[in-house]
């Protein structure tokens, strides 16, 4: 059953300890109050909720087997639910334009899943997903696709290639998505910025992930480096819980870290106009670097990936390059759709495009010479068993002995591949 904490941005808390909703907290009377509030709520949660909490931030889940007539069931009841809902005009709308991509299964298991197949709950949610996108891009075509970066403007493509807002190339220990956050540099924010460019650019990275299957079974980490939320407004923030609480990417924890102790206010004022959901998975840490990197240890978070430089720069060339690889995709569909269908007597032969995989998993396979590629976890898990059964891959007669050892070791053991076994029979020495 899904958490009974509120995931709606109501400012409920804030309201209670007295704040003004209109700016942020400004001193350390304000902060102490806020501590206070927050200290409260969660010494009343419940000893279930305060288990679930903990399980979801250090990652400490049990992934399920998908039971398949129980999806086709909760897929039924989740047409039901939607028919129930009388108010949903967004959702009408973008059903009569696009009937496949409403109705599409992958698309309706996003909801279902981040609702943990509570049928009424991602009913809800999935109206609220088509009202958000009609406020953030229009009543257009576009509100019955997937957004596209051609679809953005110069203000949100900046935004994403400055490199401030990115997902990290590894994933934490529990192998979920580590969303990347820090301070934009104020010569990269343009004047005719508004509210939502920022939340259009969440929103199309954030679509853009849940391409990759083990993004909505494992949820994402939030990972916040001297982020300055003086930036933004109240409202703007306001705005961004909003949609943030209408896509299907549960956030199962968020992490905020800074050397700045006059910013202490500012992130308890933050941490008390979070929704519920948000505030009780949002851990703060204080201290120098090495200090902030050993705290976030803990947490099984991969410090040395971080693209955030001691130096205070920001290392952008992973980013831009799996922006640039999603342009391309997104580019090649478009050309597909567009191409006129062929006629029945004419037959062709078409190229089967390769799946691409932006942010490996932990047991992937990486080949390259970066130090990233062989500490990751399933690099080195592979070379392991090479060494474990080099000598009797050495000792073995002929090719099919060889194939014979290989096909045992990955028959044997559950490794997640990027090659196939019988090219690892060519791989399999160069390894050593």
């Amino acid at each position: 059953m899904p958490s009974s904490l509120s995931k709606e941005f109501d400012l409920k808390l804030a309201k209670e300890a007295g704040f003004a909703l209109n700016r942020w907290p400004e001193n350390e009377e304000e902060a102490k109050r806020a501590e206070e509030f927050l200290a409260n709520e969660l010494a009343n949660l419940s000893l279930v909720e305060h288990e679930k909490i903990l399980f979801d931030i250090y990652g400490i889940m049990a992934q399920e087997k998908e039971d398949p007539e129980m999806i086709d069931s909760k897929l039924n009841e989740l047409q039901s639910e939607l028919d129930r809902i009388e108010s949903k005009e967004d959702y009408d709308q973008a059903l009569q334009m696009n009937p496949a991509y409403v109705e599409s299964r992958d698309f309706r298991l996003l909801f279902l899943r981040h609702e943990q197949f509570d049928a009424k709950s991602a009913a809800i949610m999935m109206v609220a997903h088509f009202v958000e996108k009609r406020t953030l891009f229009g009543s257009g075509e576009v509100l019955a696709r997937d957004i596209v970066q051609a679809d953005l403007g110069i203000n949100e493509m900046s935004i994403l290639r400055s490199g401030y807002l990115q997902m990290l190339p590894v994933r934490d220990a529990s192998g979920r998505l580590i969303e990347f956050m820090t301070r934009r540099p104020a010569d990269l924010v343009l004047e005719d910025e508004d509210d939502l460019c920022e939340c259009r650019a969440v929103w199309y990275e954030t679509m853009a992930l849940l391409r990759d299957g083990e993004s909505y079974s494992r949820g994402a980490v939030c990972l916040m480096m001297d982020y300055d939320f003086r930036m933004s407004n109240v409202n703007a923030f306001a705005a961004y819980s909003r949609m943030e609480s209408s896509l299907p990417l549960t956030s199962v924890g968020s992490h905020y870290c800074y050397s700045d102790p006059d910013l202490t206010p500012l992130v308890h004022g933050v941490h008390i106009m979070m929704p519920e959901h948000c505030r009780c998975r949002f851990r703060v840490h204080f201290g120098d670097r090495d200090q902030l990197d050993f705290k976030l240890q803990t947490y099984g978070i991969p410090t040395e990936a971080l693209p955030y430089k001691r130096d205070g720069s920001i290392s952008t060339e992973h980013h831009l390059t799996r922006l640039e690889m999603l342009r391309s995709q997104e580019e090649r569909a478009a050309t597909i759709v567009q191409t006129p269908p062929v006629p029945e007597n004419h037959q062709i032969v078409e190229e089967e495009e390769q799946g691409v995989i932006y942010i490996p998993g932990r047991f992937d396979i990486l080949f390259g010479k970066s130090l990233l590629a062989k500490e990751h976890t399933g690099t080195r898990r592979a070379l392991y068993y090479v060494e474990k059964y080099f000598d009797d891959y050495e000792r073995a007669s002929g090719k099919a002995g060889k194939t014979y050892i290989v096909a045992s070791i990955v028959s044997s053991e559950c490794w997640r591949l990027f090659v196939s076994a019988m090219n690892l029979l060519d791989i399999l020495p160069r390894l050593t």
